[in-house]
């Protein structure tokens, strides 16, 4: 069974709710535009906050020339062109704790309100803290690096998308007031 598309971009919505907090409320668009495709491949979603909106977009239809993240702000814009390098890193055969492992070439790109760019370089990752966090976590070391209910707030925003684009309208997160209490 192939995995729809926008289930499968939990990551990016676990980002934006560690950045950003809970939306108010979610507007869902999820399509399957390709012939003969079995399951969505694209989506358009608009988290609704107070004082901003962040919008998601994801497609199996973009062929390049999409920024991987956009970030405009009053007085600024960020763009991040490509995805960060560690998987591609794996597959050159850099290992793992390098010295250049996590490095990324890819700098940032920082527009500023007159539009001048200024290259921003891009920090250094390392996916593998959080597995070394989690196995801490079950040694009882540190608490769990993902508490269960930001888990469940994903699960409520990729729901809550869906059900706007079933029924086209703006939809709440179907969380509790103390779930919601959690998350501030």
């Amino acid at each position: 069974r192939q995995r729809q598309m926008w289930i499968g971009d939990r990551p990016m919505i676990d980002q934006t709710l560690q950045l950003f907090g809970l939306p108010q409320s979610v507007q869902g668009n999820i399509a399957t535009l390709r012939d003969g495709a079995e399951i969505n491949d694209w989506a358009h979603v608009v988290l609704n906050y107070p004082e901003h909106k962040v919008v998601l977009h994801c497609s199996m239809l973009v062929a390049g020339g999409v920024a991987r993240f956009t970030v405009h702000g009053d007085k600024a814009s960020v763009v991040k062109a490509h995805i960060d390098q560690q998987e591609a890193q794996l597959l050159a055969g850099v290992a793992p704790g390098s010295e250049s492992w996590g490095e990324d070439s890819d700098a940032m790109v920082l527009f500023n309100a007159q539009g001048e760019a200024s290259a921003i370089p891009a920090p250094k990752g390392d996916q593998r803290q959080y597995y070394i966090n989690v196995r801490d976590a079950l040694n009882g070391k540190i608490d769990n690096p993902v508490h269960p209910v930001e888990a469940l707030a994903v699960m409520a925003v990729l729901e809550a998308a869906v059900k706007s684009s079933e029924t086209g309208s703006t939809q709440e997160m179907d969380l509790t007031a103390q779930e919601r209490a959690q998350l501030q």
